[in-house]
């Protein structure tokens, strides 16, 4: 992929997270979840930093949108330092919330 192509899939991947937390009421069905989801793993593997760093993002976002057992659920099979990487980037947006409140 061209870095062109990079910065484009990067700034999607940005609009989504961004979409999902500005939508409070936003209830994604199983089947988005899914889609999200496998978009994401594709990203995970990317070459860009960038690109996997809003991967990870989004992961995030639709992590707080529909709780842990159905995130992971919807992850499936995925590599462990990529789960590693969303799992610290959950538990940070939870301290902060928390610190926040």
């Amino acid at each position: 992929m061209t870095l062109e192509g990079c910065r484009t899939l990067s700034m999607g991947l940005h609009v989504l997270k961004e979409i999902i937390e500005a939508k409070k009421d936003f209830a994604p069905t199983d089947g988005e979840v899914n889609e999200m989801c496998k978009l994401a793993i594709r990203c995970l593997e990317s070459s860009e930093s960038g690109v996997r760093l809003d991967a990870v993002q989004l992961c995030v976002s639709v992590n707080a949108r529909i709780g842990e057992n159905r995130f992971w659920a919807a992850l499936g099979g995925i590599k462990d330092d990529p789960k590693s990487l969303i799992t610290y980037y959950i538990v940070k947006r939870q301290r902060e919330l928390a610190a926040s409140s």
